[in-house]
This record gives structure tokens, C-alpha cells and sequence, in this order.
């Protein structure tokens, strides 16, 4: 993995692009295929679970270099700012100090798609009081209102084609029941014998399951990558995601079964509502 570069082998940036996790990666790279981009060098920094992902899918493009987040590259970054015009574009505004110090001294500052927050009445990851209403909000069009909040910006719909990284892992057709944790799931009480697990990201956030379960860590693709394989009659069991929305937004209808907060039930309703799309739903505290 890439920790150091040099500065006489990297080129000045005119555009800094932060991704967390493989919305925000997404997002990214459609900014750069669609050229949406000021003209020059891009630096893409990517939290080091993406960082292959990031390489392998940057490859057809030139001006890009990536490296991995780091407390080190952000305080050059903040020193980089303030003596040159730096355009940043990240999906977050609250996660930490000295992101907020970069923030504030960008030239320009737009927000990329972090998923649920272009769905939830209130934005978990954005500080809305300190962004200015010129900022541009580049968003995933899958064909559902964005929450209310959003109105107050510019919003830039991105082709939700691009949220297709890497190579499906699963043998097509999928017709084992499928589990996504994610946010509210939890493992329920009764069981099919066999079954398939993507595995989230954060593995604090990840549940026990049987060990004839088939575990996918899915870090060389993306789950929107994978649900191409989905039989219809999948029956996809999963909690508050952005992945929720997306097999909503899909041609086909899938046996989706979710478990939600009562605070997401109205999101999750209007989606649904905006599609005429059906999904089975569990409330839990």
C-alpha cells in the first residue's frame, strides 16, 4: 500500500476527492468519467479498505493518483490550501477536526454521495448550518425525491451505472436467501440452512452466523455489482442501507425484507411510495 510520495513525482492537484467507502468511491469516479472535474491532476484519498478497489478502478484514467487517509497527508493538505486553490469534494462534514480545519480553508468545497443522507430528513454526516447554498451536491440519480434538506443546494444527478465496481463474486444465477448487514439487522430467530452474507465493511458492525453460511467480504467489488445476480425470487434480507433504495430503484422485484428504525419508516415509505414498489418491513427499537 502506497504511505509516502514524493512531491517533485506528484503533480500540483487542482481537485482533492475523499471516499470513505464504495458510495463515495463511486461518486468519485463518475465525477472523473463524466469530466466533471477543474482541468488537472486529481488526488483521490481512500480509506485503506477501497485502496485496491480505487487502483483497479482508476486504471483506464490518467491525472489520477490515490493515497490512503492519513492525519499526516491531510495537515500537508491544509498547508497546501492556503497558498494554493485546492477544490474539494467529499462526503462528509463532521467526521473529525482536522478535516473541518481542511474544509476551511478550501477554495471550493462540494459534497459527494454518501448514500442515506440524500434520503434521511436529517443528514447524519453534514453540518447543513455551515455549508453554503452555492455548494453542489453530486448525487446518484436512482429515480427517487431526495430528502427535502437538499433543496436548499444545487444538486448534480450522477448515472447510478457507475456504482457498479469491480466483478460480481457470486455464480449467476443467486438463488440461496441473501443477508446484507447492515444498520437495524439483526440475525433472526429462525434460520434457512444455507445461505449468503455480505459482510459489512466495519467489522464492529458484523453479526454471527452459521458456519455454513458463505461469508463475502466483497472487498473487490461492489454490492450493487453483485445484486445482478439476485434471482427474483431471492428472498434479500437487510437494514438501513443505501442498498435498500437501490433494490428498489431496480427493473426487477425483489423479495426484499428489511428491518428498519421507526425514525427511518417515513424515508423508506416515500421511496417505496415514489417507485410503486413493495417491501416487507420489521420496525424494531
Amino acid at each position: 500500500m502506497q504511505s509516502y510520495f514524493s512531491l517533485k513525482k506528484l503533480a500540483m492537484p487542482s481537485s482533492i476527492l475523499l471516499a470513505y467507502n464504495k458510495i463515495n468511491l463511486s461518486a468519485a469516479l463518475a465525477l472523473i468519467s463524466e469530466s466533471l472535474l477543474p482541468i488537472g491532476p486529481s488526488l483521490l484519498i481512500v480509506d485503506s479498505s477501497i485502496y485496491s478497489l480505487a487502483q483497479e478502478s482508476t486504471k483506464a484514467y490518467g491525472n489520477i493518483y490515490i493515497l490512503s487517509h492519513s492525519k499526516l497527508l491531510y495537515l500537508a493538505l491544509i498547508f497546501l490550501s492556503s497558498i494554493v486553490k485546492l477544490n474539494i469534494y467529499v462526503p462528509h462534514s463532521k467526521n473529525g477536526k482536522i478535516l473541518r480545519m481542511l474544509l476551511n480553508t478550501a477554495s471550493l468545497i462540494s459534497i459527494i454521495d454518501d448514500g442515506l443522507d440524500s434520503y434521511r430528513s436529517k443528514p447524519r454526516n453534514l453540518c447543513l448550518d455551515k455549508l453554503c447554498q452555492d455548494i453542489t451536491l453530486y448525487l446518484f440519480d436512482l429515480g427517487i425525491p431526495y430528502a427535502m434538506w437538499t433543496q436548499g443546494f444545487l444538486v448534480h444527478k450522477l448515472n447510478k451505472k457507475y456504482l457498479h465496481l469491480g466483478n460480481p463474486q457470486l455464480l449467476c444465477p443467486c438463488t440461496m436467501p441473501v443477508f446484507i448487514e447492515s444498520p437495524a439487522l439483526g440475525v433472526p430467530d429462525y434460520l434457512p440452512s444455507s445461505a449468503i452474507v455480505f459482510r459489512h465493511p466495519n467489522r464492529r458492525k458484523r453479526l454471527h452466523w452459521p458456519k455454513a453460511y458463505t461469508l463475502i467480504e466483497s472487498t473487490d467489488s461492489a454490492i450493487e455489482t453483485e445484486i445482478k445476480c439476485f434471482n427474483s425470487s431471492t428472498p434479500i434480507y437487510i437494514g438501513e442501507s443505501f442498498t435498500l433504495f437501490y433494490l428498489a430503484s431496480y427493473d426487477h422485484n425483489y423479495k426484499v425484507y428489511a428491518t428498519i428504525t421507526a425514525e427511518f419508516l417515513a424515508d423508506v415509505y416515500q421511496a417505496c411510495e415514489s417507485l410503486d414498489k413493495s417491501v416487507n418491513l420489521r420496525i424494531v427499537d
